[in-house]
């Protein structure tokens, strides 16, 4: 159970991964962050892939704790044009007392 709490910390937080992509990219691109910083490439990348992997659940873990899996599905569940016309349906149904079940039907012989 533990590491199923883990890695679904993760999954969330890997979707916000391209802004880590974004940083090697520049970090990749450019020899001069390498000088501003004063640590070769090789000590430079192997520190920043394990920060950027720790960074990626740690955000997890905070929208976990904060509930943003749920509030995105409600978000999403509000801008569902058929998932509103089903639940408006239901809604009307059941302020008008009808449950969908037929009791007038004639019994089977």
């Amino acid at each position: 159970m533990f590491l199923a709490r883990q890695k679904y910390r993760f999954d969330i937080g890997t979707g916000f991964l391209a802004v880590v992509n974004f940083a090697f990219v520049v970090l990749a691109a450019s020899d001069k962050i390498t000088t501003l910083v004063h640590v070769p490439a090789k000590i430079l990348v192997p520190i920043l892939v394990t920060s950027a992997f720790l960074l990626v659940w740690l955000l997890g873990f905070i929208l976990d704790k904060m509930q943003f899996m749920e509030a995105y599905q409600e978000e999403q569940n509000r801008r569902n044009e058929m998932l509103s016309a089903v639940h408006s349906a239901a809604t009307k149904q059941k302020r008008d007392g009808d449950d969908g079940h037929d009791f007038t039907a004639r019994p089977r012989s």
